[in-house]
């Protein structure tokens, strides 16, 4: 079992399953470069999510996680929740997996779970 003994050790942990799960839907090609916070005030505990992408000539460009893909969505939510479930070995529920997210892609997903170097 995990457990985070400081906020410091907490903050690393998620921001170690955010970068990897950013890679996890980068592989799959969805286009997505990066993801990019923005906490909405200094008051409050409030966040905007901006995906981010290169154009032809290489600038990047953002819009509103929200305006991305339902696939790009699922499967980014998907792997940063099936990140910590390999992490701590714990159980992850899916309702409906195949709900656009790409057959291919669900079939690596199932992979994760059942190989021993991810999921001892």
């Amino acid at each position: 079992m995990l457990i985070l003994q400081d906020s410091e050790e907490a903050q690393n942990f998620h921001h170690n399953l955010f970068e990897q799960a950013l890679n996890i839907v980068k592989n799959f090609d969805t286009g997505l470069s990066g993801i990019k916070i923005d906490r909405k005030s200094q008051e409050n505990t409030e966040y905007k999510l901006y995906a981010l992408h290169r154009d032809n000539e290489g600038k990047e460009i953002s819009w509103s996680l929200d305006e991305e893909s339902l696939g790009t969505q699922r499967l980014f939510n998907l792997a940063y929740r099936m990140l910590i479930a390999l992490k701590i070995g714990s159980l992850t529920i899916v309702d409906e997996l195949g709900t656009n997210i790409h057959p291919n892609i669900v079939k690596n997903i199932i992979k994760l779970f059942q190989n021993p170097n991810t999921n001892p």
